[in-house]
């Protein structure tokens, strides 16, 4: 397992440093259709933190559409809608900055541990 250098600030407050940036996704009409934007903020972010080769992220999409039973459980009650959304991946996490569009009571950001799901729904990074 590759360790994270020393000094190296902390993924968890990395992305709640980025978050109070974008406070406009704290509402379910700020968040709507803001996934794929956020992602790209989030690594210009990283990179402008000279943080990217420490904290690799990945675009991670999927289809409400069709819905899948490997989804985190906030998503899968959004069956039959038609769209795809995406969430920020990374080793441990998915980050969902734009979850309030699907649910005024999920937190903000959206942070869900990898350690949490089922063993389809793990993203391959």
């Amino acid at each position: 397992m590759k360790k994270k250098a020393r000094n190296t600030p902390d993924l968890i407050k990395i992305i709640y440093d980025f978050a109070a940036t974008h406070p406009e996704w704290r509402t379910s009409q700020g968040a709507r259709d803001e996934c794929v934007r956020s992602f790209e903020l989030f690594s210009e972010y990283l990179k402008s933190k000279r943080l990217s080769n420490i904290y690799k992220i990945k675009y991670y999409e999927f289809d409400l559409t069709t819905g899948s039973n490997t989804l985190p459980k906030v998503y899968i009650h959004k069956r039959g809608l038609s769209e795809q959304h995406c969430v920020v991946s990374t080793r441990d996490y998915l980050i969902d900055f734009t979850a309030k569009q699907y649910s005024s009571k999920l937190p903000y950001p959206f942070i869900i541990p990898r350690s949490i799901l089922r063993p389809r729904a793990r993203p391959k990074n």
